[in-house]
């Protein structure tokens, strides 16, 4: 048990910055397929209602209420505002994915020193490294999460803010 500890602990370290690039560009990954799946989920709420209205008036009369309805609709600009956020959420998931890709290889980077313990003071000294390089897995592993949870919170996030 205590040599697979060693050797996954041993290639986290060895693979840091992957281990940090991927889960920075899962994070980017799941951010824009969310953001996507709900941009075409507010379109075609929007295609559908334009499409009610136009086949709900099917008088010749009816043909400048239906007139004024697509130009209200143009006129409203609904899509543009909805076209900025979608590219603002991206530029902010696109930011994240940086400071997660630094914080997850920082945290996973925990190499361990070697010591010659000669006197008290340097087997004191080991002692506080081995409880730091302890905290610092936990930093490893609550990194990761965070990522993983903070890319889940970005898409209910964005698809409560659209909502259809």
């Amino acid at each position: 048990m205590l040599h697979l500890q060693v050797e996954s602990a041993k290639f986290i370290y060895n693979n840091s910055e992957r281990i940090g690039l991927t889960f920075a560009i899962l994070f980017f990954l799941v951010s824009v397929i969310g953001a996507y799946i709900t941009l075409r989920r507010y379109w075609q709420s929007q295609v559908l209602e334009v499409q009610t209205f136009l086949a709900s008036n099917t008088n010749p009369e009816n043909l400048t209420k239906k007139v004024d309805f697509l130009i209200q609709y143009m006129v409203k600009g609904e899509y543009s505002y909805f076209d900025t956020h979608f590219i603002l959420s991206l530029i902010i998931s696109a930011v994240v994915a940086m400071i997660l890709y630094i914080w997850v290889s920082a945290a996973a980077n925990n190499r361990p020193r070697s010591f010659l313990l000669l006197s008290k003071k340097a087997e004191e000294f080991r002692q506080k490294y081995l409880e730091k390089r302890k905290r610092r897995w936990l930093v490893f592993v609550l990194s990761v999460a965070t990522s993983i949870i903070t890319g889940i919170i970005a898409n209910i996030i964005f698809a409560y803010w659209f909502r259809p």
